[in-house]
């Protein structure tokens, strides 16, 4: 067993995900990922869960980020398309959409099921590496990097559960990326562990919530710590919900501020 196998196996993403690519599953008039290839927690492998999760993250964009079909929306961790199949739902179709994740089956199930139907959705396999969701990715992450969009081109971004599995160095370049990326009056969406009085960075820390030993299964930040990491990246903090989104986590909104200098 290759050590990329046993990560899937432990994260529960098993041998039928490959071939899940060329699957649907019909929900109504909608064509859903397979199971197979949803990487989360059991609820959302329910039908009826995941599309009304789809619908309630696109409503959510729609009254706080001002997401509209004029809108052009930057997905970063799209998975098997969760956010454009609620963007679809709830407001038919958007000006542009561009989903991208290190999990090149999730990306070739958009591109099947989704993307021939709709023009103006694309989607992208990035390889960067990351030791729970692509362990034998090519790129890494230094200030040099940049996604391949020009400054400026996203009304709206999006990030659920990437924070969440990703090392603080990652997450710096990232907002420095979403601050790049965003329009002059943007707004970006995010999840991450938040809470107070504990140290700057944890991974997998010892009895919170559901303690692990894979990889980057839980990353903590102190709350002021992570302030401070987006007022240098120059994003303003428009609101926290403290551990109101799924399994915990908080989510954060965001605006363009004052650029680092």
């Amino acid at each position: 067993m290759t050590m990329k196998t046993r990560i899937k196996d432990l994260l529960g993403v098993g041998a039928d995900a490959p071939r899940a690519v060329g699957r649907c599953v019909h929900y109504g008039k909608l064509r859903l990922p397979p199971a197979a290839l949803r990487r989360c927690t059991s609820e959302f492998k329910e039908d009826e869960f995941f599309v009304n999760s789809a619908l309630a993250e696109a409503r959510r964009l729609v009254e706080y980020c001002g997401l509209n079909r004029a809108s052009r929306v930057l997905d970063i961790g799209c998975g098997p398309g969760r956010l454009p199949l609620g963007i679809l739902g709830a407001l038919g179709s958007i000006r542009r959409y561009e989903g991208i994740d290190v999990d090149e089956q999730a990306i070739m199930w958009c591109r099947r099921w989704i993307e021939p139907d709709h023009r103006d959705f694309r989607f992208t396999h990035i390889d960067i590496h990351n030791d729970r969701y692509n362990p034998a990715g090519e790129v890494r992450l230094d200030d040099r990097f940049r996604f391949d969009f020009d400054d400026g081109s996203f009304d709206v971004i999006y990030l659920y559960s990437v924070f969440t599995h990703m090392t603080a160095q990652d997450m710096a370049i990232y907002l420095a990326e979403i601050r790049r990326l965003l329009a002059p009056d943007g707004g970006a969406f995010l999840t991450a562990y938040l809470e107070d009085d504990v140290p700057d960075v944890c991974v997998n820390p010892s009895g919170y919530r559901e303690p692990s030993n894979t990889p980057l299964h839980r990353v903590r930040l102190n709350r002021r710590y992570f302030e401070d990491l987006l007022s240098t990246h120059g994003l303003a903090l428009v609101r926290i919900d403290h551990a109101c989104e799924h399994d915990g986590q908080s989510g954060v909104y965001l605006a363009p501020g004052p650029k680092a200098g």
